[in-house]
């Protein structure tokens, strides 16, 4: 009789830790998931703030390419295309970067 209880007891063991080590396997992938999709987000929050960044210094390095070539030509139709640059292409950038869609919580 204590063979069989002894038996039982094994088997009891066996189950609960078989359970256990399954479920420790599901949190720990889980956790994983939840990990990976937070830092993925928290990296494309980052890349759009930076490629509005970098967008707005490569326009504002082109303003001063053609006030550069303005300066040059001295004419009111190349003032004209410099305005237009100017009111068409870094003001709203710049307007973009003092405005971003994308926010951070805190």
């Amino acid at each position: 009789m204590t063979a069989i209880v002894a038996e039982i007891a094994r088997m009891e063991q066996s189950l609960s830790i078989q359970i256990s080590n399954e479920l420790a396997e599901k949190v720990g992938a889980a956790t994983q998931s939840a990990v990976r999709g937070a830092s993925i987000g928290a990296l494309q929050a980052v890349a759009s703030l930076l490629a509005v960044r970098l967008l707005l210094l490569m326009a504002l390095l082109g303003g001063f390419v053609v006030a550069l070539m303005v300066l040059r030509l001295g004419t009111y139709q190349a003032d004209a295309v410099l305005v237009a640059y100017a009111v068409l292409i870094v003001i709203p950038l710049v307007w973009l970067e003092r405005n971003p869609k994308v926010t951070i919580d805190k």
